[in-house]
């Protein structure tokens, strides 16, 4: 089979990749009739009517074409800008087809507003110590969760989060809204969302290098040749 495939507990998630539209249709279909049959030589059930599709790195121009595959002889819904569904889940995070990760990132603010609004309402009732334990259990969690794939989305995206973190960061500490961070930060030991990113991102680039990752994870990335 041509698909890549990502399982996590009951969920299946496959992969494929072609410059031509029309050629990747053909044969993600041919793919997909292939998982079919599988399926019904180990009776199993599929569900096409949960199943999604999302085509990436589509040029605006070719995101309207018709882009049409079928499961169990039922069509399956696309997601896309165009469409009435924007994202599809995958273990845990919402990806468009665009890899802007901005839906994403609406529902992370969205979980940081609701911690934020508890701190807040703390604030003359837990000591400093409490609402750090409750930063570093609630908010770190969420912000950490994935984070090494904003290295590609863009500023005006990620800078949300950032926003959010220093709101929150004034109301651990007790202090006005316009406050400046920077010595709070360094007082209570907790990084910047930027450098939480870039951390999380050498910490996997040190388990790569060394081959300390699980081998399925190490087979998607290759080592570089020193040249010279």
């Amino acid at each position: 089979m041509n698909f890549q495939s990502f399982l996590f507990a009951d969920d299946t998630s496959l992969f494929m990749s072609g410059k031509n539209l029309e050629t990747l249709r053909s044969e993600a279909q041919m793919e997909l009739s292939k998982v079919e049959n599988w399926f019904r030589a180990n009776q199993m059930q599929l569900n096409s009517k949960k199943t999604r599709f999302v085509i990436f790195n589509l040029t605006r121009a070719k995101r309207g074409e018709i882009f049409e595959i079928k499961l169990d002889g039922e069509n399956l819904i696309r997601v896309s800008e165009l469409a009435d569904e924007k994202f599809v889940r995958l273990v845990g995070v919402l990806l468009d087809e665009e890899l802007s990760f901005k839906y994403h990132v609406t529902q992370v603010k969205a979980k940081l507003s609701r911690i934020n609004f508890v701190i807040a309402r703390s604030r003359s009732v837990l000591p400093l110590n409490i609402r750090l334990l409750i930063y570093n259990s609630l908010v770190k969690s969420v912000l950490e969760f994935a984070c090494v794939i904003y290295g590609s989305a863009r500023d005006s995206v990620v800078g949300v989060l950032e926003t959010v973190q220093k709101k929150i960061i004034r109301n651990v500490k007790g202090v006005r809204s316009l406050t400046h961070t920077n010595d709070i930060f360094l007082e209570l030991g907790v990084l910047k969302f930027k450098d939480m990113v870039k951390f999380n991102a050498r910490i996997m680039g040190f388990g790569i290098w060394h081959k300390l990752l699980p081998v399925n994870f190490m087979s998607d990335f290759e080592q570089m040749t020193k040249i010279g």
